[in-house]
């Protein structure tokens, strides 16, 4: 592999804040070279023809009040349907928000209790007919109304859309600074173009493979993933990283706003030191679900994703 291609892998880990090691880098790079093959006899057969359809794959653990104000938002400001999963697992005193949330939501959203997160990712992928992916972390809101159909693109090879970004996405709170917008180009029907090689680097314009909201190939991702080595979202979202060659190339596509923020509060996971704002501990959040109270979700309508980020939480009854 060349020095470019290492140099771009090392770069992405770095945006991402991870330790990088040798081994766990080249064990990553060695998956990469033995999908690559498959890929590029798969991609005739890749190019989605439509209808276009869309898998949600949600991620959560411990944190049933922000889910349940995840699917309040997306329902209440997403025109047109997806098929949701939710990937959740609980500890002992988290296990009954979850059972009340699926009584909640009912058919309308699909519960697969974890056992091994790499195994049951992959069997719900194998088992997709949709032509598009996203994936969302439990702690997402969705900040504005949007039409499903745009974020499908007819061109994922191409283009990759982003509903986390918008013309006003000018700080990176994982970098803890502000990022430089790139030009930002019109792309029809009201979406906005931009080349994601040119983005500032270790910023979040720079960054076209994560798991909050980007817009995928199903078929092509999940050609990859079952490549690469994972055994969390957190993990998932590093292996991902050795795609970036392939996905750097293509341009990047949103909405003349953005669409969905992660709203760090918490942390759940324990690999990588991300930052968090530590407005809410998950016990406390708890105590507001067992109350009966949701979090007010309107709050977060129309406002930017800097200002979101950082924005306590209001708690009404449910």
């Amino acid at each position: 592999m060349s020095g470019r291609l290492v140099e771009l892998f090392r770069r992405a880990f770095s945006r991402l804040g991870y330790d990088i090691r040798s081994r766990s880098l080249a064990e990553r790079e060695r998956a990469f070279l033995a999908a690559l093959p498959e890929w590029k006899r798969a991609l005739p057969s890749l190019v989605p023809s439509g209808p276009f359809a869309a898998l949600l794959v949600i991620f959560s653990r411990d944190r049933a009040l922000q889910l349940h104000a995840l699917l309040q938002s997306w329902f209440a400001q997403v025109d047109g349907s997806a098929r949701i999963m939710v990937l959740w697992t609980a500890s002992k005193e988290h296990e009954e928000s979850y059972r009340q949330l699926q009584e909640i939501w009912g058919d309308r959203v699909a519960w697969l209790r974890e056992d091994n997160f790499r195994q049951d990712l992959l069997g719900l992928l194998a088992g997709a007919c949709e032509s598009h992916l996203l994936f969302l972390t439990d702690d997402a809101l969705v900040l504005r109304p949007f039409a499903l159909s745009q974020a499908l693109l007819p061109d994922p090879l191409r283009r990759v859309f982003a509903l986390t970004h918008g013309p006003e996405l000018d700080y990176c709170f994982i970098a803890r600074r502000h990022q430089r917008v790139p030009e930002l180009c019109a792309a029809g029907a009201g979406l906005l173009e931009w080349e994601w090689g040119q983005g500032e680097e270790e910023t979040d314009w720079a960054f076209p493979l994560s798991v909050d909201g980007k817009v995928f190939l199903l078929a092509e991702m999940r050609l990859f993933l079952e490549h690469l080595p994972f055994r969390n979202p957190n993990t998932l979202e590093r292996a991902m990283q050795v795609l970036q060659p392939l996905f750097v190339s293509r341009k990047g596509v949103c909405l003349q706003a953005c669409r969905v923020v992660n709203v760090p509060c918490n942390t759940v996971q324990r690999d990588y030191a991300h930052p968090d704002t530590g407005l809410f501990t998950l016990d406390v959040l708890r105590a507001h679900w067992e109350k009966g109270e949701r979090i007010f979700w309107e709050d977060f309508q129309e406002l930017p994703p800097v200002e979101a980020e950082s924005r306590p939480y209001r708690f009404v009854a449910r």
